[in-house]
């Protein structure tokens, strides 16, 4: 049989979404009524797998730029991460290495075009021969009318629903945006506000978008308010919706932000954010490099080399911190300049993890096996955090 994976082509986006929908199981029209942002990058994002001219097989890998930090943070940066969703296969083609080709496919285009790390949410025993793990932490707390007047918070006045269809509506919520610390550029991904069953709440303090399109409850997943008036603006939007509560996503980092809503919530759990794996271990760590310079004042100088190991192959990466600059190098460049104790007299440490445990120590999350020796070890976790809106 003749088996070609390629790119899908433009003209072939309503192939692609009525193959899903029956894949799934899916009403017709439901991926192109509830993903019209996957829809619309899909020429450009999914890998199919094409047999005598019929679709068998798909796996999509979607951008989103996280920022980590933001402006908000010196050192705060923004990379590309790609979002792995809508991985199937037809039934007649089950067993036959269909996913496997298109997902190892997926993960070296992501890293030809300089997406270091990637995320998908399924199930771990599946997607863990892909070298995906498990890993980040979020927060989420829980908000009720009763919690909120015993904080002394009365709603803002200001707050209204909007039409995320409507162009200029968008356009007003830039001014928001830079106030986004951890989290996905929301100015680059506009149409994930258009999504179906979202409801996108705007007033002075700042927005809020909900999952949830009933009446009743919300379920905000994301929540930016430049002036620090969080909990008013999420009263506010509680009245609109006839809701007694609400459940707000957010980044596990100690914040301004976190602390206020601490302070007015009854409630909260931890989750973990996605399953996550490295894509390209030593640019991951370049583009990183700034935020963990800012993690690293106080720490004694030290060299540390650390590979990321998938099955036969092992990249490293040296990290040099001389108790003032970080700098981040391919390669094990201590070895190159002979080992030993590092130019500023510090500690110089090397190992190499599997991929799927270096994500898990990078990130956090879960109780690792071992851990990674050295003060390099104090600049981790990165806070990565991708609201569920951005899940694909």
């Amino acid at each position: 049989m003749d088996q070609t994976i390629r790119l899908l082509r433009p003209e072939e986006i309503d192939q692609l979404a009525r193959f899903k929908d029956g894949i799934f199981g899916h009403a017709r029209g439901f991926f192109a009524r509830r993903h019209p942002d996957l829809m619309a990058m899909s020429p450009d994002c999914s890998l199919i797998m094409e047999e005598n001219g019929q679709i068998i097989g798909h796996v999509g890998a979607y951008p989103m730029a996280l920022r980590v930090g933001g402006d908000k943070v010196a050192g705060g940066v923004e990379f590309t991460c790609g979002g792995i969703g809508g991985v199937s296969t037809a039934p007649a083609a089950r067993g036959r290495g269909v996913m496997s080709r298109l997902m190892k496919a997926s993960i070296e285009r992501m890293r030809e075009r300089g997406w270091y790390l990637s995320v998908l949410w399924g199930d771990e025993q599946r997607y863990m021969n892909f070298g995906y793990r498990t890993a980040g932490l979020k927060y989420q707390l829980r908000v009720t009318r009763r919690s909120l007047d015993k904080a002394g918070i009365t709603p803002s006045k200001t707050v209204e629903e909007v039409d995320a269809s409507d162009g200029q509506v968008l356009a007003a919520l830039g001014k928001f945006y830079p106030a986004i610390a951890y989290g996905v550029d929301r100015g680059r991904h506009l149409q994930k506000l258009r999504k179906y069953g979202v409801r996108t709440f705007v007033g002075e303090e700042g927005y809020l978008v909900s999952l949830k399109e009933m009446a009743g409850d919300l379920q905000i997943t994301e929540l930016v308010s430049p002036t620090g008036r969080e909990a008013e603006l999420i009263y506010g939007a509680m009245q609109l919706a006839l809701a007694q509560a609400a459940t707000v996503e957010l980044a596990a980092v100690r914040t301004a932000e976190t602390e206020r809503l601490w302070r007015v919530a009854n409630y909260w759990q931890i989750y973990p954010q996605g399953m996550f794996r490295i894509i390209d271990w030593p640019k991951l760590l370049m583009v990183l490099a700034p935020y963990l310079e800012s993690r690293a004042a106080g720490l004694p100088p030290f060299v540390a080399v650390i590979g990321c190991r998938w099955e036969e192959d092992v990249e490293r990466a040296t990290v040099r911190w001389d108790g003032r600059k970080l700098e981040v190098s391919a390669g094990d460049m201590a070895a190159s300049a002979g080992g030993g104790a590092s130019p500023a007299g510090g500690q110089v440490v090397a190992v190499d993890l599997d991929n799927p445990h270096l994500t898990g120590l990078l990130l956090g999350g879960p109780l690792t096996r071992e851990e990674l020796p050295g003060p390099f070890a104090r600049l981790l976790p990165v806070p990565v955090h991708i609201p569920q809106l951005d899940h694909v």
